[in-house]
């Protein structure tokens, strides 16, 4: 238990205090024991604070207990008797020496602002000898029913702050755009749509965006002028409502003193032989040794980090790098598929639609450049030319030929793209493509975004072209 602070009468602490606090499905649980000593009753509050949200106890949440008339109504500061105290790692605390009487209990955590909540105050009642039980929480409906009034059908909530990696000073006007995909439609006729959602981040850094699906993993794009775009997975959580907060870099940042160690291992602990660490956004890559890895001179702020081994679904964690400061981080590799995006599909999937399941899984684990059915410029293009002329990192040359850049836009030397067709290296490349055949197009213009099953010594670039069943 946490060490319980008490301050009463004119030592009571000064100021407003917002009773207002944030912790989804968050709960609070006060036991109560009268303890009799020579002058009064006198009672041991006993906490737990728990967030549901995250998963675990909330650490760091100033909990207080405010003397309250018979109506309910707080007593002025130089009346009431006011009892406090921070909770431990685990969420715990201790409040002693409470006199008997009634008392409004409430809690505040940077959390709560988050959400933009106001929680109400609960009243208990302390009779002498006797053992009360309060339990407080804010349920993911109320966040969303404050911040997205209307929302549509069983959609959910992120939130959170974008804040300067060097300074952690709120970052107003930075562009949250939050993206999944839906395939609609019936056999012969499907439509894959990319649906998004786009939050602005207000004076002191917050977003909330709404509408996103519930329980699902989602893209978001954090853009700002003067900054390094941020393109992170997102977990909007199957409570409804999640928060992520996140830390941008300077536009220019591509050196800094932050450092990374980990490991990537299997579930069982067993490190993960020939895997490699990528940092896509810098365009750095890294060989683990037995499962572990080091990558130094980093930039500080929030980084998206892969880990790539063949014959294992990719796995991406953020981290947050602070300055002068090595960040453990641990990455589970498996040989399951990852989840895929929020799907709107009715039927078991055959013949296109297994193939979109598929390609829309490659979407959300890559960082290439995908048109997908019903996408204007491949509907419009008669050649594959026509369609990866548009992806950035790409040209034509003036005899028609397709180049693409070396390795993360740092060198200005062209290599020729190798096409892989429905998955396999097509030894005539683009030629006998018709593009009434085609189903869906994904371009790689460098090595660091291929996937790992398409990379070998021999691969600059990759066009990917999936053809109708």
């Amino acid at each position: 238990m946490g060490t319980a602070a008490v301050v009463t009468g004119k030592n009571a602490v000064r100021g407003r205090w917002r009773m207002s606090a944030f912790v989804a499905l968050g709960l609070l649980t006060f036991t109560v024991q009268a303890q009799t000593s020579s002058h009064a009753v006198v009672h041991s509050v006993r906490v737990v604070v728990f967030d549901s949200v995250a998963g675990a106890p909330l650490s760091g949440a100033v909990v207080q207990a405010r003397q309250v008339d018979s109506a309910n109504q707080l007593l002025s500061l130089s009346q009431a008797q006011v009892y406090w105290s921070i909770t431990d790692a685990e969420g715990r605390f201790a409040i002693t020496g409470v006199p008997t009487g009634r008392f409004a209990i409430g809690f505040q955590h940077s959390a709560v602002i988050a959400l933009g909540l106001e929680l109400p105050l609960r009243a208990i009642d302390l009779a002498t000898d006797t053992s009360v039980v309060v339990d407080l929480g804010i349920s993911a409906a109320m966040a969303l029913s404050q911040n997205c009034a209307r929302r549509s059908g069983d959609s959910g909530l992120l939130t959170g702050y974008a804040l300067d990696a060097l300074n952690g000073a709120p970052i107003p006007g930075a562009v949250v755009d939050v993206r999944w995909t839906e395939i609609t439609g019936e056999p012969g006729k499907y439509r894959a749509t990319e649906r998004h959602v786009e939050a602005t981040t207000t004076g002191d850094g917050r977003y909330v965006a709404c509408d996103v699906p519930g329980g699902e993993i989602v893209r978001a794009r954090i853009t700002h002028n003067g900054y390094r775009e941020l393109a992170i997975d997102m977990a909007t959580g199957g409570a409804g409502a999640s928060r992520h907060d996140v830390r941008l870099a300077g536009a220019h940042a591509n050196r800094g003193t932050a450092a990374l160690a980990g490991r990537v291992m299997y579930a069982d602990s067993t490190p993960v032989q020939e895997s490699r660490i990528a940092l896509p956004a810098l365009g750095l890559q890294a060989e683990t040794v037995n499962g572990a890895f080091a990558m130094s001179a980093l930039p500080p702020g929030s980084w998206m980090v892969e880990a790539q081994a063949i014959g294992h679904d990719p796995q991406r964690i953020m981290v947050d790098l602070d300055a002068e400061t090595t960040t453990s981080a641990t990455i589970t590799m498996s040989k399951r598929a990852q989840v895929l995006d929020a799907l709107n599909v009715t039927a078991r999937p055959i013949g296109d639609q297994k193939a979109l399941l598929e390609i829309i899984d490659l979407k959300r684990k890559g960082f290439g450049t995908f048109f997908l059915p019903g996408n204007e410029v491949l509907g419009a293009a008669d050649l594959i030319a026509d369609v990866v002329k548009v992806v950035p990192g790409f040209a034509i040359t003036g005899s028609g030929t397709i180049e693409a850049r070396v390795t993360g836009g740092l060198s200005l030397r062209r290599c020729s793209p190798t096409v892989f067709v429905n998955g396999d290296r097509s030894p005539l490349g683009m030629l006998g493509i018709r593009m009434a055949d085609v189903l869906a197009v994904a371009a790689y213009p460098d090595v660091i975004g291929i996937p790992v099953q398409w990379k070998d010594a021999r691969t600059c670039a990759v066009i990917a072209v999936w053809t109708k069943q």
